[in-house]
């Protein structure tokens, strides 16, 4: 376990090197790539979900928000909270691309000799990298193990959810023979939102929850909520 004493009171020295570490963050996942030159990233406050990144690799960005979180995960065990905050960022910034490149294949017909159009496999693995963000994240956000990392915790969730939400709509708007293909897979996902609102309201209900800790929970279950209602209606029917 955390020294929750120590996260808790961080000495002066520590909260100079957070802040510092938000731009060398920021620096550093621009420099992140796959085999090659980095693609520009970024977005703007009204675009969560948005990127400059043309890229359509979809895997190789999903594998890169993966490991970044577990990295995240590993540093925050360890009390490295600057290094945290910066892998918290790549997977965010990564998980926007990859989003963006699954949600591109969406609509597209099958090639090739695949019968399954590409847009099924990249949605399906793109929104099971945001399930396991989301609830990964959602229940540092709502402890004193999260606190020195409370920003980027809350964009990391709120980009899984929101990102994810915008994909799986654009799925849900497809012609019905169409959205027929991507049926068996995201039926499976369904009981994943259910678990992310109950991770959700157990952090809820945390003591001594920070004003933006809550709003962004809040926001959150508010985006999950959404979603499941929306893809319960157009996936939960059974067979």
């Amino acid at each position: 376990m955390l020294d929750r004493q120590a996260i808790n009171r961080p000495p002066v020295q520590f909260r100079r090197r957070i802040a510092t570490s938000a731009v060398i963050g920021v620096i550093s996942t621009a420099t992140i790539a796959v085999g090659g030159t980095p693609p520009a990233v970024g977005s703007t406050p009204n675009q969560p979900c948005a990127t400059t990144s043309n890229s359509t690799d979809w895997k190789s960005a999903a594998a890169n928000a993966s490991a970044a979180l577990s990295t995240a995960l590993g540093k925050l065990q360890n009390r490295q909270y600057p290094a945290a905050a910066t892998q918290l960022r790549i997977m965010k910034l990564n998980t926007r691309i990859a989003n963006k490149a699954a949600t591109a294949l969406v609509g597209r017909p099958a090639t090739g000799e695949s019968d399954t159009p590409p847009g099924v496999q990249a949605v399906t693995q793109v929104a099971g990298l945001e399930h396991r963000i989301a609830v990964a994240l959602v229940p540092l956000l709502g402890s004193p193990d999260g606190r020195p990392v409370l920003r980027p915790l809350k964009y990391g969730i709120s980009t899984s959810v929101g990102c994810r939400q915008k994909m799986l709509t654009a799925v849900i708007a497809l012609p019905a023979g169409k959205q027929a293909d991507y049926s068996d897979n995201l039926a499976d996902t369904l009981p994943g939102y259910k678990q992310e609102l109950t991770a959700i309201k157990s952090a809820l209900s945390s003591d001594d929850l920070p004003t933006a800790a809550a709003t962004g929970l809040q926001s959150a279950r508010n985006v999950v909520s959404a979603t499941q209602t929306a893809m319960e209606k157009a996936f939960g029917g059974g067979e």
